[in-house]
């Protein structure tokens, strides 16, 4: 049997090229760089692991770890935050404990959609891509290619796994808190802003109202009797007297006292130009 460097799959022994991936196998077996780049990628199964009680030393890890976790959520006094704090090490603990080489091998190819996003993100010149978007791929490039080195594949994805999920939900908080910080200000903006127009408004009504009195009061009780007085020292007979008197008596009709007594019925007919002489 011959096994593919690059998928693990096992094939014929003379087949040209693998069933499952395509690759040119007669290419990759003459190539010492292909069998350079599939070592690490079979590391496993080469190299001599740590063993405990027969089983791998990550799985039993992975086991005891699940284990821990899941009795100190059902213990502790806030479930649900621990649950929340815990579930990307739980998601990753699944990788070393099921040793699935073909779940592995998908994980593997994530490495080529990260570089993908990554460019994408780095020819955007928006905002958003710049202080969101790219720091997260780049931070998840280089916690894919810190981790490169660790010779158990399965341990290797399931660290990437919970490592990248907890970097990501970091991202996301910081993008919701300066949201949030963004909306409380615009708020606290407007209301100042609305708060300023109404008192504006107010004190213009109670400017405008305290000065029309005194200004219209003032005029009615000195000037129109100034005008009386010198009216009846030059006052003269005919109809231009008639029209002194008209006009007065007018005036009259505005004046605090002579309302009250209208209202009363006691008004004084006595400038009254409208009055027929029975």
């Amino acid at each position: 049997m011959q096994k593919c460097p690059k998928c693990g799959y096992e094939g014929s022994v003379n087949a040209p090229v693998c069933s499952n991936c395509g690759l040119s196998l007669a290419v990759e077996a003459s190539t010492p760089e292909t069998n350079e780049r599939s070592a690490p990628q079979n590391a496993d199964s080469s190299t001599t692991t740590i063993r405990i009680a027969g089983q791998e030393a990550s799985r039993v890890g992975a086991a005891f770890w699940v284990l821990l976790s899941l009795f100190w959520i059902w213990f502790s006094e806030a479930p649900g935050a621990w649950a929340l704090l815990l579930a990307p090490t739980l998601l990753g603990a699944l990788w070393p404990l099921i040793r699935n080489p073909g779940m592995t091998s998908k994980l593997d190819l994530l490495e080529e959609k990260l570089q993908s996003k990554h460019q994408q993100a780095g020819a955007k010149t928006g905002k958003f891509a710049q202080y969101f978007t790219k720091p997260l791929f780049v931070g998840c490039l280089l916690i894919w290619r810190k981790t490169q080195p660790l010779a158990d594949v399965h341990l290797r994805a399931g660290l990437r796994v919970a490592a990248i999920a907890y970097f990501a939900g970091v991202m996301v908080t910081l993008l919701l808190v300066v949201g949030y910080v963004i909306v409380v200000v615009v708020v606290v903006i407007a209301v100042l802003l609305f708060l300023l127009w109404l008192l504006g408004e107010a004190l213009s009504r109670s400017t405008g109202s305290g000065q029309a009195a005194p200004a219209k009061h003032s005029t009615r009780s000195v000037n129109v009797d100034e005008y009386r007085s010198g009216y009846e020292e030059g006052k003269k007979a005919g109809p231009i007297s008639q029209l002194g008197d008209a006009f007065f008596s007018v005036l009259d009709m505005g004046r605090p006292d002579y309302i009250r007594g209208y209202k009363d019925g006691h008004q004084d007919r006595t400038f009254d130009p409208y009055r027929k002489d029975e």
